[in-house]
């Protein structure tokens, strides 16, 4: 277990290495390299995703349950792809690829953390705060008159209902008995990061406020959210976990 943990930290170290390498990419204005360095992004998380599940052991029910494992997998090719296609949103249809990988991921996500929870549905004040807050957002993008979001308007939308389903699965597994509080924690924190970079993304792409700035919060937030998604969907205890 003490040679897994060390494992562990050291693919967190990499994985950080290559964001502050990106970050700084990016404040370079080095963008030759961007693509590369996203590239390696996903693939350096999913070593840290392999050595979480390690840490509850061959017997875990992520290596058990086929379907898990395997809509995880498809889940984080899909941000892979959907991460180096960004680099080239200049164009439209490569945009709207991008916008679908990502819907494929947050569905991904939104099915495993449903299953963390038992496929049951936790309703409480902040549950149903943060569906009629996201539901909103929608209706907004839905009435909003910017150009590019008129051109990409139903991609956008079928985004928007999923990445709310997504959300909200986040918030209903942090409620789950069968997860305990520090691992509520990466799982809100990932989602709350995650809103963040959506977010900022949406104003960068649909209006004129877009600068270095947003760049880099949009590309720190963004990974450090997947990070804590995945430490959320698989970090063990000692007990045998749901996932």
């Amino acid at each position: 277990m003490f040679l897994v943990s060390q494992k562990t930290n050291v693919y967190l170290g990499v994985y950080f290495l290559l964001l502050v390498t990106l970050l700084l990419a990016t404040y370079l204005g080095w963008f030759a390299i961007e693509p590369y360095i996203k590239g390696c992004m996903i693939p350096a998380l999913l070593f840290v995703a392999y050595s979480l599940v390690l840490q509850g052991g061959k017997e875990s029910n992520f290596f058990s349950r086929k379907t898990s494992k395997w809509i995880f997998g498809f889940g984080m090719t899909a941000a892979l792809v959907g991460d180096v296609l960004m680099v080239f949103e200049a164009a439209d249809w490569i945009f709207r690829i991008a916008i679908y990988c990502y819907i494929t991921l947050y569905a991904a996500w939104a099915w495993l953390f449903f299953t963390i929870a038992n496929k049951t549905v936790h309703i409480n004040w902040f549950f149903i705060t943060v569906t009629v807050l996201v539901a909103s957002i929608i209706g907004c993008v839905y009435y909003a008159n910017w150009e590019g979001i008129i051109a990409f308007k139903w991609s956008l939308l079928l985004y928007g209902v999923v990445f709310s389903i997504f959300i909200i699965s986040c918030i209903n597994a942090s409620a789950s008995a069968y997860v305990w509080p520090e691992r509520s924690l990466f799982i809100l924190g990932g989602a709350f990061f995650t809103i963040i970079s959506q977010a900022l993304i949406a104003f960068s792409k649909f209006s004129p406020i877009r600068n270095l700035v947003t760049d880099l919060l949009i590309l720190f937030l963004y990974y450090v959210a997947q990070l804590l998604i995945v430490k959320g969907l698989l970090e063990r205890r000692a007990v045998q976990p749901i996932l």
